[in-house]
This record gives C-alpha cells, sequence and structure tokens, in this order.
C-alpha cells in the first residue's frame, strides 16, 4: 500500500505570534524555522480568554491563541498565551501558574462526562499518574485525601475512566460495580493509573503536556501534538460520524490553567499535585474546537494507480497534492518514499509494471537500452537541523535571563565542525561508557559545554552542565540528503582537518590542544558518504546481577551504540522523534521472568517538559508539520584575540532556499542543477543544504502514463505551488518554485505527453537525453564542475561503507558503489539495504498495520 493511500494528506504545520517580550531576549536575532515564521498564525487561528477561576485564582487577563484549528492531520499546533502570572518551581517540576494541554474527542465540552473522552492521566512525564477523582461527585468538601500512595492507588481509590471513541470501551473507575483488573497480580496488589489506562494510551505514546511554562513577562509557548484517527483511534477524530458522507469527528483541545490553590481554595506557597481532571480544576478549562480532514478523504482506493517514488525530501508535498490531483475523477497517484538511487533504477527498468515518475535530486543518466527520460524541478526544500531544547537554567543567572527559565530555545546556531562532532560521537556522552573510552574520555562531555558551541551560542553558558542532548537524532537509510550534509561539512576547512584529525584548538583533549574527532570515524574525511553512520562498536558491558538466574542475565556484550543512538526511520519520524523529544534510547535491562520470552532493553520515555535537549537531522518541510526550530548554519570565525564567534549565519527560510537553489551549477543533465557546496557559501543568504527536488519521467511508459504524468507535472508548476494548508496546494517547509522553473516544468511535461516512440531502427544513441529537455532556470554559474564530487578535496576515496543493519555495530571501510550525481545506475546496493530495513520496521508495523485495517473496515462499513 502506497504512503499516500495509509496515511492520507500530511501537511505542513502553522504557529501563533503572541509569544513576546521577555522571550525575544534568549537570542539576538529572530527566530529560526524552515520556510516561514514557526510563530506565525493561520488564518483558522482562535483566541480563548480566563476567567475567575473556581478556586479563587484569577485567569481574567490570560488570552491563549492556537495558531490552526481546521484541515488538521497528525501534526503539531503552537499554542500561545499572555496575561498568565510566572511559573513558579519546586526543585525540578514546575509548582504553581502553569498550563496543561490535552486532547479530547467528546461531542459536548460541556456535558459532566466530557473529561472521560481526555486522553490524559499517564503521567507522560512523571512515575505517579494523576487521572484520579480528587474530589467524588458526591463530596465537594471537605477534600478527601489524595487517592494516590506512592504512585500507587489505594484500596478503595477512584479513578475517572477514559472512554474510546472507537468502540465505546471505558476503563474501570474502581468502584465496586467496576474493580479495577487484578488479572496476573496479588489480591491486594496496588495498580498504578497508568496501568488501569495502558490499553488505550501510555507514557510513550500520550500526547499531554503536563508543565507549558509562563516567562516573566505573562507570556509562553507550547507546541501540541494533535492526532486523527490513523494515528490515535481512541480519539477518533476526523472519523466521519454519520456514515460515508458524514462530517469528520470535531476533536477539542483543552487548555487547564493551574495557579496557587489548593482544590479547598487556600492559597499555599508548595502546592499539591492535583489531577487536571480533578471537577474543581477542570471547571477553569479553555476548550478550543479542533477540525480534521476526514481520514478518508483520501483518493479512492478502488481505481487504478499512477505509481511514483522516490525521495522523502518531496513527501509533504506529494501527499498534498494527491487530493486535488485525483478529484473530478482524475489519475490516481500512489507514491511510495525510497532513497535516491532506488528511486531512479526502478524508473530506468524497462518493465511497464514498475513507476514512470521518480522523485530525486540526482542527475539522471538511462544506460544503454534503456528508454530516454525527461527531468524537471517540482520543489524546493532543504536539509535541516531540527531542535526542541529547553532552557535550564542554572543557579544564579542575569536578570535578563531569571524569565526564560524552563522556556523553549528559539535560536541555534552550529558550523560545519559543530554538526561533524555530533555525527561522529567524539563527545563523551555520545559513547557508551565514553568515560572508559581514551579515545574521548577527554573531550567535551556533550554539545551544551563545548567551547565552540558556547561562543556561537552563550546563553547556553548558564544551563545545568548535566544538561544534555543523548546524540542527534539521524535517519536510517542511503539518500541523496545525507551525502549533501557531508559535501557541506567537507567543504568547510576546519571541518575536513578536524575530521582527519587535527584538534580543534579550544584547550583540553587528550592531548592538551582541544577535542578531536572519534578515530572511529575517520573515514568520513576521505568522501562524502551518502548516509550517517553509527561506527563507534564500544558497549556498556553487563553487570552481574546477584538477584537473577544465568539465563535472565543481561547479555553480553551489553548496551552499545545502536541501543542507546538508534535511527530514526525516516526523516518525517526523526522529526516527530523531535518534536516528542524521544530518541527511542534502550538503556535499560528488563530480564524475562519466563523461559518462552525473551529479555529486552526498555526504551526511556519522552523527556519531560523543561528537560528536553532533542536534535535531528530531518527535512524542512517535516521540521515545519511538527512546529520545530531549525538551526542557522554559519561560518566560524575567530577575531584577533583569539575569540570565536559566529559569521554569515543562513536560515532555511524561503528567501535562504530560493538563494541557495539559485547557485547550484549545471549537471551533466542539461535543466538539473546540483548542489556546489563552496559557491553556496559565497553566495549571499543562499542556506547551503537547500535541496531542488526534480521528477524523473520515463519515455517508456505507454502513452495513457505518460499523459497522466504530464497532468502531474503541470499541476504542480501551477496551483500546487501555492502556499496554504488547504489540499492541493504547497504546504510548509517548501519555497515556491521561481517562475523559470515553473516555464521548465511545463515544456517539460509537454514533451512527456507528445513524445512519439522512434521506430525501432535506428537504434538510439545511448546516454544521450532528448534534445527537448527545457533549459534551466539560470545558467550563470561562477564554476561548472564536471562532476559535483569535485567540489571537496579526495571525495570518493575510498569508497563509502554501507550503513550498517540496526541490529549490529556498522562495519568500518567495507567497499561498496557510490552513486555520483549524473552517472549511470547500474549497482544493487538499495536491494541489501531494504532487506535490513525490513528487519528494522518489522517490529514497528503492527501497531499501524492495526490502524490502517481498521480505516479500511470503517469504509468498507463494516466494525471499526
Amino acid at each position: 500500500m502506497s504512503r499516500a493511500m495509509s496515511h492520507g494528506r500530511r501537511r505542513g504545520v502553522a504557529a501563533a505570534a503572541v509569544l513576546v517580550g521577555a522571550a525575544a531576549l534568549l537570542t539576538v536575532g529572530p527566530p529560526v524555522s524552515p520556510a516561514r515564521a514557526v510563530d506565525e498564525v493561520t488564518d483558522s487561528a482562535v483566541t480563548v480568554s480566563g476567567r475567575m477561576g473556581q478556586l479563587g485564582d484569577d485567569w481574567s487577563d490570560l488570552k491563549v491563541t492556537v495558531s490552526q484549528t481546521k484541515n488538521l492531520t497528525n501534526q503539531s499546533v503552537t499554542v500561545t498565551w499572555t496575561g498568565a502570572p510566572k511559573t513558579k518551581f519546586y526543585a525540578k517540576d514546575p509548582n504553581a501558574n502553569y498550563l496543561q494541554v490535552m486532547q479530547c474527542w467528546g461531542p459536548d465540552p460541556d456535558a459532566p462526562d466530557f473529561r472521560e473522552t481526555c486522553e490524559w492521566g499517564v503521567g507522560r512525564y512523571k512515575k505517579n499518574g494523576d487521572k484520579t477523582e480528587v474530589e467524588p461527585p458526591e463530596q465537594r468538601s471537605p477534600v478527601p485525601a489524595d487517592p494516590l500512595e506512592d504512585g500507587l492507588l489505594r484500596t478503595g481509590a477512584r479513578l475517572i475512566p477514559f472512554r474510546s471513541a472507537l468502540d465505546g470501551s471505558r476503563t474501570p473507575d474502581g468502584s465496586p460495580e467496576d474493580p479495577f483488573p487484578a488479572e496476573g497480580l496479588p489480591p491486594d496488589s496496588p495498580l498504578k493509573p497508568a496501568e488501569v489506562l495502558s490499553n488505550y494510551f501510555g507514557i510513550y505514546t500520550s500526547n499531554e503536556i503536563p508543565f507549558a511554562v509562563t516567562t516573566g513577562d505573562g507570556s509562553g509557548r507550547a507546541v501540541f501534538e494533535v492526532r486523527n484517527a490513523v494515528r490515535d483511534p481512541h480519539l477518533g477524530c476526523g472519523v466521519r460520524t454519520g456514515g460515508a458522507s458524514g462530517a469528520p469527528r470535531r476533536c477539542w483541545l483543552v487548555i487547564v490553567p493551574r495557579g496557587e490553590r489548593e482544590v479547598d481554595g487556600t492559597h499555599q506557597e508548595i502546592v499539591t499535585y492535583r489531577g487536571a481532571l480533578t471537577p474543581s480544576i477542570f471547571a477553569d478549562r479553555l476548550v478550543v474546537p479542533l477540525d480534521f480532514t476526514p481520514v478518508d478523504a483520501g483518493c479512492p482506493l478502488d481505481r487504478e494507480e499512477r505509481g511514483t517514488v522516490g525521495t522523502e525530501m518531496i513527501a509533504e508535498a506529494v501527499l498534498a497534492w494527491q487530493p486535488a490531483l485525483c478529484a473530478n475523477n482524475g489519475p490516481v497517484f500512489a507514491y511510495s518514499t525510497t532513497g535516491d538511487e532506488e528511486a531512479v533504477r526502478q524508473v530506468l527498468d524497462a518493465s511497464n509494471d514498475g513507476p514512470g515518475l521518480a522523485f530525486t535530486s540526482d542527475p539522471v543518466v538511462p544506460e544503454e537500452g534503456q528508454p530516454p527520460v525527461v527531468q524537471t524541478p517540482v520543489a524546493v526544500s532543504s536539509v535541516v537541523i531540527a531542535f526542541n531544547i529547553d532552557l535550564r537554567l542554572a543557579g544564579t543567572v542575569p536578570p535578563e535571563m531569571e524569565p526564560l527559565r524552563r522556556t523553549l530555545v528559539r535560536n541555534l546556531k552550529l558550523t560545519p565542525r559543530l554538526l561533524a562532532k555530533l555525527l561522529t560521537q567524539s563527545y563523551v556522552r555520545d559513547v557508551p561508557d565514553g568515560n572508559q573510552k581514551n579515545y574521548v574520555a577527554d573531550n567535551p562531555r556533550s554539545l551544551g559545554v563545548d567551547p565552540e558551541f558556547l561562543a556561537l551560542n552563550p546563553d547556553f553558558a548558564y544551563i545545568d552542565n548535566g544538561f544534555a542532548p543523548d546524540g542527534i537524532v539521524v535517519p536510517y537509510g542511503n539518500f541523496a540528503a545525507a551525502r549533501e550534509v557531508w559535501r557541506w561539512v567537507l567543504a568547510d576547512p576546519s571541518a575536513r582537518d578536524w575530521l582527519n584529525g587535527k584538534p580543534d584548538g579550544l584547550g583540553g583533549g587528550p592531548h592538551g590542544k582541544g577535542m578531536e574527532v572519534n578515530p572511529n570515524y575517520r573515514f568520513v574525511s576521505a568522501g562524502a558518504q551518502d548516509y550517517f553512520p553509527r561506527t563507534d562498536p564500544s558497549c556498556i558491558n553487563p553487570e552481574e546481577r546477584p538477584d537473577l538466574e544465568e539465563w535472565q542475565q543481561e547479555p553480553s556484550p551489553g548496551r552499545c551504540t545502536l541501543d542507546l543512538f538508534p535511527y530514526a526511520p525516516s526523516l518525517g519520524e526523526s522529526a516527530y522523534q523531535t518534536l516528542r523529544a524521544d530518541t527511542k534510547q534502550a538503556s535499560n535491562w528488563q530480564p524475562s521472568f519466563d523461559r518462552s520470552i525473551p529479555g529486552k532493553y526498555g526504551k526511556e520515555p519522552p523527556k519531560q517538559v523543561g528537560q528536553r535537549f532533542a536534535l535531528s537531522i530531518t527535512d524542512s518541510a517535516s521540521a515545519a508539520r511538527y512546529g520545530l526550530h531549525t538551526a542557522q548554519l554559519c561560518k566560524a570565525v575567530t577575531d584577533a584575540d583569539g575569540n570565536m564567534a559566529a559569521s554569515d549565519c543562513r536560515t532555511a527560510d524561503t528567501t535562504g532556499m530560493l538563494a541557495g537553489a539559485d547557485a547550484m551549477v549545471p549537471s551533466k543533465v542539461p535543466g538539473v542543477r546540483t548542489i556546489d557546496p563552496l559557491r553556496a557559501v559565497a553566495t549571499p543568504k543562499a542556506y547551503p543544504l537547500t535541496m531542488v527536488t526534480y521528477a524523473a519521467a520515463t519515455l517508456g511508459a505507454p502513452a495513457e502514463a505518460r499523459r497522466d504524468y504530464a497532468s502531474l507535472l503541470r499541476y504542480v508548476a501551477g496551483n500546487g505551488q501555492q502556499p496554504g494548508q488547504q489540499p492541493g496546494q504547497l504546504p510548509e517547509g517548501y519555497a515556491p518554485l521561481p517562475q523559470a522553473m515553473r516555464a521548465q516544468t511545463l515544456t517539460v511535461a509537454d514533451t512527456l505527453e507528445r513524445y512519439q516512440p522512434p521506430s525501432p531502427s535506428p537504434t538510439p544513441t545511448p546516454n544521450q537525453p532528448p534534445a527537448t529537455t527545457a533549459p534551466a532556470a539560470s545558467e550563470a554559474p561562477t564554476s561548472t564542475p564536471t562532476d559535483t564530487a569535485s567540489e571537496v578535496p579526495n571525495q570518493g576515496v575510498p569508497p563509502t561503507p554501507a550503513p550498517p543493519a540496526p541490529s549490529q555495530s556498522p562495519p568500518v571501510g567495507k567497499p561498496i558503489a557510490q552513486l555520483t550525481p549524473g552517472s549511470p545506475l547500474g549497482q544493487v546496493r538499495w536491494v541489501v539495504v531494504a532487506l535490513l530495513v525490513v528487519g528494522v520496521l518489522g517490529g514497528m508495523a503492527g501497531p499501524v498495520l492495526l490502524m490502517v485495517s481498521r480505516r479500511l473496515r470503517s469504509n468498507s462499513g463494516g466494525p471499526a
């Protein structure tokens, strides 16, 4: 099943522009975001106002804006507010004056049982859940004892049940008529609330925000993940409730303000943690409607599809365009993501069963005997470093910084060498048991304390020294986007020298000359990789557990690189994990007490709001969809006194991406341009990791198929370049194609449709693209390399190692053919990679297939 058919339309997310004042003090310069300002609201933004609270807290000045409330899918929305009292902290957690945010599906937000439809209470960020009935309906005063003792439900405790939109089932409330489950537990064994709710959602899956912090000027910002029924069937958002033509189920974003009073109305310095669903607290809720695109609003499932395949850089755009393309009985285009090389291999396959159009960033040259190909631009986007970081300040800080404690960082600067450090496991924290590894033990513990990083990001000098990212999340696989990241890094002399073993010269390090590269990554200096290696072989050796039998002991070699720093399955998932601050790190051995079930490494839950320090490599459209800020890419300069600072920082916005596209140089294929890292850096404002995605269509496809592909290109060059959230529009994270590129695409569409296959003789000239291919949008390069690899010294020697199977340490130095832009395809590497990926994704397929099957049964009239 195509990604389009199984997941429906994906769109980027707008955000709100209410966070002002103190938040702007965090860094100099504007917040950075892909293609547009992250805090810009859409035309469906909604603002709601607070009121005097039932317990006596005054929320009359509170105004909360939700950035987008219509045409929603699985994405994020930005919640911003003003007029709230500053958050108070007790130890590490907010103690008073914060907001709590949740998603609910109940049809009537004023109904007494509305709170039963809210996804809340597993304590995603706390060990103690709080979906507890602190005030039983029959007793409002005095306040009864908290039914939680040490996070466990004591005898006689009652829980507010959760009711599923999928089938109407509900959790027990603990009453004699509806007792908690005791299966597998001793008769008097206490339960945690999360265990009662675990059939519906849990700490690894809930989207609730327990603590949203307000700054010193009364403003705040939180990014909330909204979900439709495909990702969260128990919420059921977007499912048609009145048959095939019925309206999609409306859901609700519920914001609960928490003040400084106990549930009996008394003011306290240290407020007891009470549940958001407690009646007197829930009464102050602010409710915003969420209207989702119907989950069955995609193209018909019973019509023939035209296959397309290719880079994930185009995924958001293709899935946005599909409903418009198939409307009014238009053609249905299936789309499957794969690496650039494999996409080209498939489209060059002479078989009529293969896809007739591939999306790739690389020039395509058919081999002898293969049909000719036309190729044209369809989208401009970029590779970005997304981040989700809370400013966890430690100790005394400057007065202007104090109001920002635990708020989201909005600006981050990176250089090629800093990114190289992150990608090579060269920080102590990024190596399993790194303190015991002499080749990194004297390097900085993490990015947050690296002198080079602090020189570019001085506000991080005030963060807790123990606050650090769990590496950088990178996607698995071979693809052009990874190669271009490495080419940008290697084009910088200081980064290339550092990868070759030269210390950074900033003090410390194993030789007192500064931080050095992890030697297990020395090979990357020889040439740009088309994947992100995880090649450090270190492991944390298992410890003997005398309380366990031998067969229950943690197996050798223990926790290794891919346990602690696993790959993300895709660019989109990389962004999603960053939004949730969820690296999927498996750090604790969980033995099995049943010989038929093997033990496993338990995954860490997503980080708590206020404790997040997540970084990832993703694409600009995925970052925009999830409301993530992205790093500025800068040059590092040193002044006469030896002080380092950032210079000429570039942003992945529309201006930066269009300048980056204009800085590209012609390739061997007319009309197709490729990245020249040196020219990109030399071009003012050009974002260096800009990518142009091209559609490569085979002229060997049947005439009817070519006509359909031509209609796709015409739409892409027209209405498909109109930015917006409506079906058929260009999602956030893309820059609209320049007019010259649109004209080129229209010309190629005509060529594709009108092409007349030659007679059997004479034999076509090999490696010669059609003469009718349109010229490039701009033809004035300062340099015209015969091969893009030549722009980086020593690139391509020795051959690139293959990406590792996630279940084992990556091989180092194993030769494998590398795709050079413009060269013929004839490699079989992706056959092996596909087999490896099947092993990685197999364990993830169950929940996805379950949701898809439910959707299909719903569409066919069967039970949901």
